[in-house]
């Protein structure tokens, strides 16, 4: 009995979890890793990793690296990850791997 239940309440938790119509690759895949260069971001140019011009957060939200390379692709621009966004312009941005930027 009390084996049925534990099985029981680790199907609800994992149905809890998951929002209905996502899926395991779009929560998985994050462009930019957590903490100093977390805030990706499509920009025009890129000055030697030190600030980038004319950016915006992805129009869409990116599932893998090909994906976020693609978005940005599509509105002329590269995918970076960015240390401060401000104004449409980033500070201390590097290329996010598996990208081509």
């Amino acid at each position: 009995m009390t084996a049925q239940i534990l099985t029981l309440a680790a199907l609800v938790a994992t149905a809890l979890a998951v929002p209905a119509g996502s899926t395991f690759s779009r929560r998985d895949y994050s462009p930019c890793a957590a903490g100093l260069y977390s805030n990706a971001q499509c920009c025009s140019v890129n000055v030697l990793d030190l600030a980038a011009l004319d950016c915006e957060g992805p129009p869409t939200i990116p599932t893998s690296p090909e994906d976020f390379t693609a978005i940005c692709a599509n509105i002329s621009k590269e995918p970076l990850c960015c240390v401060l966004p401000v104004l449409e312009q980033d500070v201390l941005c590097v290329v996010p791997g598996g990208t081509s930027a």
